[in-house]
């Protein structure tokens, strides 16, 4: 066993005699322990006998499956980025909307409050100027 190479010791294994089925134990439903018979071929990790001449259809299978999924991921994504841009177009003009809006109520507070400075400095202005004459009008 020692020494050989990795093909000698699978066509080694191959060539022996396939036992009879073996048996092992299954548990079920409450623990109740049943045998089951398994052919070496269906114990985990043991080659699969399988004819691979199909792998071509399965190839193509998968190939038609692949094209029919990006057909139409491609499809509902056209019909998503449509909708994404009205949804996008909405949004910018409802910002704009948004900005003109603002910038009306900034212009109103602005006008307003130079009013409101404008009546309160003169006001100001005009009591400084009796005081200035009360003090002295002759001293200037």
């Amino acid at each position: 066993m020692v020494g050989r190479t990795a093909a000698e010791a699978f066509e080694r294994f191959n060539s022996q005699p396939v036992p009879s089925p073996i048996r092992y134990a299954h548990m079920t439903e409450g623990n109740r322990g049943e045998y089951m018979e398994t052919a070496r071929s269906q114990l985990p990790g043991a080659a699969l006998p399988r004819d691979i001449s199909s792998g071509e259809k399965v190839d193509a299978d998968i190939e038609r499956f692949i094209a029919t999924r990006h057909e139409k991921r491609v499809r509902d994504e056209g019909r998503d980025r449509a909708e994404e841009e009205v949804w996008k177009a909405s949004a910018r003009k409802h910002a704009a909307k948004q900005r003109q809006q603002a910038r009306l109520e900034w212009h109103l507070h602005y006008q307003g409050q130079a009013e409101r400075l404008r009546r309160t400095l003169e006001s100001l202005i005009a009591h400084h100027e009796q005081q200035a004459e009360k003090l002295g009008g002759d001293a200037a």
